[in-house]
């Protein structure tokens, strides 16, 4: 039977048994959104796509030894949202959502594609694909919901939101080869770019999409 968060503020440790111990257990799912939670960052992508059970990775992170509050990029901390999600609604993230939104955006489970570790467990930051009309799906749905206050109006620097980036009148997520899906509720303007590796584009060019899209 699935369980409901009832505030981002809740303990992460309240739905995964295994952090009841140590440092870690009084991260909170907003820490986690905002890239706050102080857990061990040292685990780059090619880590994430190697190793054989992420869920046994989430339950063995905890706190670094020197950390004074600040944000930091973190992909150890996003690896815990898929597991926290399969936690309270026992199903995988990439089902859950197929079943809550993507069917509802008219985006097929043959379309969209999560990649998972060896025992089925979905890569939080990173592995996600589908083609760029569908990215817009989620732009389209994600620019009319009532919740695009909330995650932009978070603890953490006016430049980040939840697992979102902040720029003036823009929100907007971006991938390691220059992908972007690009947001500006107050004009009603969505952009989407995906790429790959041998596109050569910049991660951080995202002053050169927008002007593109004006």
């Amino acid at each position: 039977r699935q369980k409901y968060i009832t505030s981002e503020d809740e303990k992460v440790s309240k739905y995964i048994r295994g952090w009841s111990y140590g440092r870690k257990k009084d991260v909170t799912i907003r820490e986690i959104l905002t890239h706050t939670s102080g857990l061990d960052r040292h685990w780059n992508h090619n880590s994430f796509m190697i190793h054989p059970s992420l869920s046994e990775l989430t339950l063995s992170i905890d706190y670094e030894e020197e950390w004074n509050g600040e944000f930091y990029y973190n992909d150890t901390a996003i690896q815990v949202l898929p597991v926290l999600i399969e936690g309270i609604t026992e199903d995988p993230v990439d089902q859950y959502l197929q079943f809550k939104l993507f069917n509802t955006l008219g985006i097929s489970y043959n379309i969209m594609r999560w990649s998972r570790d060896f025992e089925g467990t979905c890569r939080g930051p990173t592995g996600l694909r589908m083609n760029v009309e569908e990215l817009v799906k989620v732009g389209e749905w994600f620019m009319d919901h009532p919740f695009i206050e909330m995650i932009t109006s978070s603890n953490a620097e006016e430049t980040h939101g939840y697992l979102i980036w902040l720029k003036g009148e823009w929100i907007y997520m971006k991938g390691d080869y220059g992908q972007f899906l690009a947001i500006n509720p107050n004009t009603k303007t969505i952009g989407a770019r995906l790429t790959t590796e041998r596109d050569n584009y910049s991660f951080d060019d995202f002053i050169e999409f927008i002007e593109y899209l004006k």
